[in-house]
Formats: C-alpha cells, sequence, structure tokens
C-alpha cells in the first residue's frame, strides 16, 4: 500500500500484513483459546495504531510551531496595515456616509413634493364632496373657482392626473349644481304652496270665525223674535182671555133670560180657544223647525270644515313622506357604500348633514 507521507510507508506495510491476517478473522470468543486469539489481535492492532498516533504528532510537532509563528507574524502585520488603513477607511465611509445621506435627503425632499401634489390633486378632488348638500350659488362658485385653476408644470409629473381630476370634478360638480337647481325648485315650490295652504287656512279660520260671529247674531236675533212673538202671541192670549171672560160676563148675565144664546156662547167660546191654541202650537213649531234647520246648516259647514282640514293634513303627511324617503335613499346611501373608499368621504358628508337636519327637527 504507497503512502504520501513516506514517513507512514511503515505503518502502510504492517497494516497490509495485518489485513490479511485480520481482516474476514471470526473468533470464538466463548471458549478460552477464541478469547485469547481476539485479545491478542486487538492488541496488536491497538499497538500499530498507537504507534501511528505518536508518528503523526512527531511528524506534525514542526508544522504546528510554524503554522503559530505564521498566524503571530500575520497578525503584527494585519495590525500595522490597519494602523494605515482604518483612518483611510473612515474617510472613505464618511464620504460614503455623507453621499447616502445626501440622496436620503434628496427622496424624503421628493417624496414631500410629489406627496404635495398628491395632496393638490386630491384637493381638486375633494371639491365636489365639500359642498353636497349646499346650495346651487355654492356648488357655482366653486365650479368658477376651479375653472380657474390652471394646471401647469407645477403639478410636475401628476400634471395630466390634475387635468383629469379636473374634467371629472367639473362633471361631477355639473351634475350636483343641476341637482341643487332642481332641488332648490322643488323647495321652493313647496314653500309658495304651503304658503298657499296656510293662507287658505287662514280664510277658511276668518270665514269660520265671521261664520260662528254670524251664527251667534242669527240665534240672538231668532231668539230676539222668539220673545217677541211669545209676548205678543201671550198678549193676544191675555186679550182673548180677557175678552173671552167679559163675553162669559155678559152670558151669565143674560143666561137666566136665554139659556140658548148662553149655550152657544160656551160653543163660541171653546172654539176659540181651540184656534188660539192651534195658533200657538203652529208659531211654536214654526220657530221650532227654523232652529233645527240652523242646526243642520251649522252641522254641514262643520263637516264641510273637517273634510277640508283632513285634506290639507293629507297634503302635509304626503309631503312628510316625500321627505322621510329622501332621508331613507341617504341613509341607504351610507349603509351601502359607506365602507368604500371611493364614496367614504360623500358618505361622512351625508351622514354630517343628516345629523344636521336631525337636530334641527328636534330642536
Amino acid at each position: 500500500m504507497s503512502t504520501e507521507i513516506a514517513e507512514y510507508s511503515p505503518t502502510a506495510a504492517a497494516l497490509a500484513e495485518l489485513r490479511q491476517k485480520y481482516e474476514q478473522a471470526v473468533f470464538d470468543t466463548t471458549t478460552p483459546n477464541g478469547m485469547a486469539k481476539a485479545i491478542a489481535a486487538r492488541r496488536e492492532l491497538r499497538e500499530v495504531r498507537v504507534n501511528l498516533e505518536k508518528l503523526r504528532k512527531e511528524l506534525k510537532a514542526p508544522a504546528l510551531e510554524r503554522s503559530r509563528l505564521i498566524d503571530a507574524e500575520a497578525k503584527t502585520l494585519t495590525i500595522q496595515i490597519e494602523e494605515m488603513e482604518v483612518p483611510i477607511d473612515q474617510q472613505i465611509k464618511v464620504e460614503e456616509q455623507r453621499k447616502a445621506d445626501e440622496k436620503a435627503e434628496r427622496e424624503r425632499i421628493e417624496r414631500e413634493k410629489m406627496a404635495e401634489l398628491q395632496k393638490r390633486v386630491a384637493n381638486i378632488r375633494e371639491q365636489a364632496v365639500s359642498v353636497v348638500g349646499k346650495s346651487s350659488h355654492a356648488v357655482a362658485e366653486i365650479v368658477r373657482l376651479l375653472s380657474s385653476l390652471e394646471i401647469d408644470q407645477t403639478f410636475g409629473p401628476l400634471q395630466a392626473e390634475a387635468y383629469a381630476a379636473k374634467a371629472e370634478t367639473l362633471a361631477t360638480l355639473a351634475d350636483m349644481h343641476t341637482a341643487a337647481l332642481a332641488q332648490e325648485a322643488e323647495a321652493e315650490r313647496i314653500r309658495i304652496e304651503r304658503e298657499e295652504l296656510e293662507a287658505q287656512r287662514k280664510a277658511q279660520a276668518e270665514q269660520a270665525e265671521r261664520d260662528r260671529a254670524e251664527l251667534a247674531k242669527l240665534r240672538e236675533e231668532v231668539a230676539a223674535r222668539q220673545a217677541a212673538a211669545k209676548a205678543e202671541m201671550e198678549k193676544q192670549m191675555e186679550e182673548e182671555r180677557q175678552k173671552v171672560a167679559a163675553e162669559r160676563a155678559a152670558i151669565l148675565k143674560e143666561f137666566e133670560a136665554n139659556q140658548k144664546l148662553i149655550d152657544e156662547q160656551e160653543r163660541l167660546r171653546n172654539k176659540m180657544e181651540a184656534q188660539a191654541r192651534a195658533e200657538d202650537e203652529a208659531r211654536t213649531k214654526s220657530i221650532r223647525d227654523a232652529e233645527q234647520a240652523e242646526i243642520d246648516r251649522q252641522r254641514a259647514e262643520i263637516e264641510e270644515q273637517r273634510r277640508q282640514v283632513e285634506a290639507e293634513n293629507s297634503i302635509i303627511l304626503a309631503e312628510k313622506e316625500k321627505i322621510k324617503t329622501g332621508y331613507q335613499a341617504l341613509l341607504s346611501f351610507v349603509e351601502r357604500f359607506g365602507s368604500d373608499k371611493e364614496f367614504a368621504v360623500i358618505a361622512k358628508q351625508i351622514t354630517r348633514w343628516l345629523d344636521g337636519k336631525n337636530e334641527q327637527v328636534a330642536a
């Protein structure tokens, strides 16, 4: 067996002999003779291995000393080199750090510029949100201001985006202005209708007051006529009673002379009293019928006023329902799109507007 280390050649030769002796050897260690042979074989192999290790250390010792000297000398030289290298390296690192800081500062300034440009573009888009729920005049003023905004080179790389934002926002504002005009026209129409209804209610109330005064006056006149008729009737009855009494006295005075004449007078008296009672009852019935007719007329007027009030209430309820439907539509928009980033600002403005309306209603 050959080896690159010449000093290991005897060991390699001994190993070849030992391989022939023991490579396939099997010992019967269950017997004293077999155990003795196994121990002898182990001892022989161990001696070769121990001698090899001792030789290795002897051969390596000079190499280890040289390696130590190589490392120590290299360390000394490295220290001397670093004494000159480190100051230069520090100068280089200071300059590299300065350049890195300048680059970072330029990048920071560029980021701030870009953020400011993005903010300007976002401000253009937010113009439509700023006038949500406001008057058409306010929307028109924002349109005027935005139209006068010049999209120049100060927008830098976002100039095209700023152009698009301005065009989109102006289109949105135009729609909002049209909607605001329609809403204001509808509000004005409702206001005029309310004023007309209020004027009608006021006129009806004044007419009702005049009717009540006229009815009271009529009742007073009826009462006066009834009192006059009653007094006249009582006067006539008194006169009739006095006349009858006078006639009765004359008849009684002449009774003894002419019994037949007395009977005739009695019949005439009964007839006159019956006629007087019939006339009295007729006058009483006429007065009662007139009073009932007046009461029926008043009831008809009150019923007509009630129907008018119900009609007015129906109109008011319809208006309230229309307003409620509008509020519900806005609430549905907030619930459906409030979590979308695109509509978050609009939903927030709508919510604030609805809260303001609720506070006005509560007040």
